[in-house]
């Protein structure tokens, strides 16, 4: 499979795979798909059934092809000639659709929210366009078989992106913004800044744990930074959040780890010695979210 589209990757896959499965187990039919890309509008096709999705994601999935394809397809499917356009050929199409999309769901909604799917509705017209909403990607998955070429055609919107909640412990200003900055390129984030020790457990307290990532200095007046860390990983709930200990203390390691090895949470423990950039933070960042199990 080659891929153009930039959200191709995580979402043609799926749908690649079923119609493989979908061909090989039920039409007795290899297929070979072709080049994936992005455009604007499908070719024009003579029959399309169209599958709707709503939930974790919204759009909708198409089987376009011609008459002759459509008609060997069924055949095959049905296990008898079919030599005519007709009820029993959209019925058909219409089905293929619901198997392939059906497939695609179950792996595409380990990922994301569920994901409801709609019955086939088939279009049908000679060389007939589906158009798409104005701010949704068009990919174009074609695919060649013995029984004919046709396409399936994704037209899904992209997931709007988490907002994380990011909470902030630094007694200097000027950290504080350096890192708020930073955190522009890990995607949209709401971050709460406190100053002291104190606060950051004021911060974790009211908000019952639920930030999505901690950046924790270590030497902070009221509370040091260690007490913090221990106190959110007792906390219930607390062992799931990821911190990162940012510090310029030459015993961080050995300090993380004591903490660590009283209350677990190994993972999404990080630490990340001063003076550092911008992108070695967004590094430390993205490598203790993604230890976030689910």
């Amino acid at each position: 499979m080659t891929v153009d589209a930039p959200i191709a990757p995580e979402v043609a896959g799926p749908f690649m795979r079923a119609v493989e499965e979908t061909f090989e187990k039920m039409l007795a039919c290899a297929v070979s798909a072709g080049r994936v890309a992005e455009r604007e509008a499908p070719s024009p096709r003579d029959i399309s059934a169209v599958v709707g999705f709503t939930g974790g994601r919204r759009g909708a999935v198409v089987l376009s092809l011609g008459e002759h394809t459509a008609c060997r397809i069924v055949s095959r499917f049905a296990g008898e000639p079919v030599e005519e356009t007709g009820p029993v050929v959209y019925d058909g199409v219409g089905e293929i659709l619901n198997i392939i999309a059906g497939r695609a769901k179950t792996a595409l909604s380990k990922e994301t929210s569920s994901i409801d799917m709609s019955l086939p509705t088939i279009v049908r017209g000679r060389e007939h366009e589906v158009h798409k909403h104005k701010d949704a990607p068009t990919l174009l998955l074609p695919f060649s078989s013995e029984l004919g070429e046709f396409e399936l055609v994704l037209i899904l919107e992209r997931p709007a992106a988490k907002t994380l909640r990011v909470l902030v412990a630094d007694d200097s200003r000027v950290m504080r913004k350096l890192v708020r900055a930073a955190l522009r390129d890990v995607g949209p984030v709401d971050v709460v800044e406190v100053e002291n020790g104190a606060r950051a457990r004021e911060a974790l307290s009211v908000s019952g744990n639920r930030f999505d990532l901690v950046l924790l200095d270590l030497h902070m007046p009221e509370v040091h930074g260690r007490d913090v860390l221990l106190d959110l990983r007792r906390r219930p709930g607390g062992d799931k959040v990821p911190v990162v200990v940012i510090t310029s203390d030459p015993d961080v390691e050995r300090i993380v780890d004591e903490v660590v090895t009283m209350t677990g949470g190994r993972e999404l423990t990080r630490w990340l010695a001063k003076p550092f950039t911008p992108v070695d933070l967004i590094h430390v960042v993205k490598a203790v979210r993604g230890a976030v199990k689910p």
